[in-house]
């Protein structure tokens, strides 16, 4: 028997990939001014600071810079690591969706437990109907062409 995988139904598996557009979406903004909060926080430090008549304001300025810098940094870090997860967590929802639709297509005609289909099963499956997926950031193709 010769099997066949059909997309028939797309706008199911564009929603859940808006979810995640959403979601980076809605929380990409806490990194919208990272410059503006570090230099806030040094110029806090520095306000808040309790000197005395020997304190070396000019130290105390510096400090408060360095300070800045380094919650710049670690702002800066966070913001990457949100792109970062924000890419894991697409590629894992597209990597659930090829199984949800693997699974959803062969059980038409094969019976088998469903939690047993892993990527690596449903990679071998899209080979076997001349569709190639990879794993390492290549593009979704057919092989037909």
């Amino acid at each position: 028997m010769q099997t066949q995988l059909y997309f028939w139904n797309p706008s199911r598996y564009k929603n859940e990939l808006k979810i995640v557009l959403d979601y980076f979406n809605k929380t990409k903004t806490y990194f919208e001014n990272i410059e503006k909060e570090a230099k806030e926080y040094g110029n806090n430090l520095y306000s808040n600071y309790r000197g005395n008549e020997d304190t070396d304001y000019s130290a105390v300025a510096e400090w408060a810079e360095e300070e800045s810098v380094e919650m710049y940094q670690n702002l800066l870090r966070m913001k990457s690591n949100h792109l970062l997860m924000t890419i894991s967590l697409l590629y894992h929802t597209w990597e659930q969706q090829l199984i949800k639709f693997t699974i959803s297509e062969l059980s038409h005609d094969i019976h088998f437990p469903k939690k047993a289909l892993h990527f690596g099963h449903v990679q071998s499956i899209f080979q076997l109907h001349r569709v190639s997926i990879s794993r390492h950031g290549e593009k979704f193709e057919n092989s037909n062409n």
